[in-house]
Parts: C-alpha cells; structure tokens; sequence
C-alpha cells in the first residue's frame, strides 16, 4: 500500500465518519494532508472539494452553501465561513 492509497482511505473514513463524529473525520483528513505534504505529495485536486481547508471540516449539503453564478461554482463552509471558489468547465 502506497502513500496515496492510504491517503485515499484516510479521506474515505473521513466522509463515512463525518455524519457520526465530525471531530474523527477532521483528524482524518489533517492527518492524511499532513502525510502527503511531509512525502511533498501535492493533494489531488478532485480531494480538496470534499474538505474545508481552512478548518478542515468534511462539506457536505448539510453544511455547506453551494451556488453557481456565471460558470462559477462557490462553496461556503458555514463552520468557519470560508469560501472558495471553482471554474465550472463549459
């Protein structure tokens, strides 16, 4: 097992942990961050949409604003108000 399947399966644990214990999932994804940034492992960017990266909260619809405005998709962590912002492909 690699760096990045265990990355991977940190992240997984992550989503299923967040609906029980959001505390769990953050120290999952800090950890499999941590892990990839001391191998100097870029995280891949399909990742970064499914945590927050100021606060490292797991965003779900039950979390998070979503909006679309001009081929543009912004997300909005209501934990720590964080937005970030994504060019939606034509």
């Amino acid at each position: 097992m690699n760096i990045m399947d265990y990355a991977q399966n940190l992240l997984n644990y992550a989503k299923e942990m967040s609906r029980l214990d959001q505390k769990l999932a953050k120290k999952y994804i800090k950890s499999a961050i941590t892990l990839l940034k001391k191998k100097t492992i870029n995280v891949p960017n399909e990742w970064k949409i499914y945590y927050c990266k100021k606060c490292f909260y797991v965003l779900n619809p039950n979390n998070t604003k979503f909006r679309t405005h001009n081929k543009k998709l912004t997300i909005k962590c209501n934990n720590c108000g964080n937005i970030k912002r994504k060019i939606l492909k034509k």
